[in-house]
């Protein structure tokens, strides 16, 4: 999981979470490790702290993350896929495509886009 604009300011948080997410896939296909990364991407508030008891770890947390999280299981390997709400927020940046309203565990049925590319 990865957040953008969290700890630091990021005028476009969302544009740099979906470039991060296209990187990382082009990577681990140039890599040829076998593997390939699923990318799930939505935009909102979420709840951040600093969590544990011995080990201290920074999380955050809420329907934003669980929505995300989501997201990732509706694309194919190698592929970002986002909410058609966040969709709206990068489209002058970004390439990409409607998959439509898919049924989404929690949240019922909803628009989904595949981001293919940054223009």
């Amino acid at each position: 999981m990865a957040a953008a604009g969290l700890t630091g300011q990021n005028f476009q948080p969302l544009l740099s979470a979906v470039k991060c997410g296209l990187d990382m896939a082009a990577a681990t296909k140039e890599l040829d490790i076998g593997w390939e990364v699923r990318v799930g991407v939505h935009a909102g508030p979420v709840v951040a702290g600093i969590v544990g008891g011995e080990k201290y770890q920074f999380d955050v947390w809420g329907d934003t993350v669980n929505t995300a999280s989501r997201m990732t299981g509706l694309g194919s390997p190698g592929k970002v896929i986002m909410t058609y709400e966040s969709w709206l927020q990068v489209q002058d940046d970004c390439e990409g495509r409607s998959l439509g309203k898919l049924e989404v565990k929690g949240k019922g049925s909803i628009e989904v886009v595949e981001c293919t590319g940054v223009v």
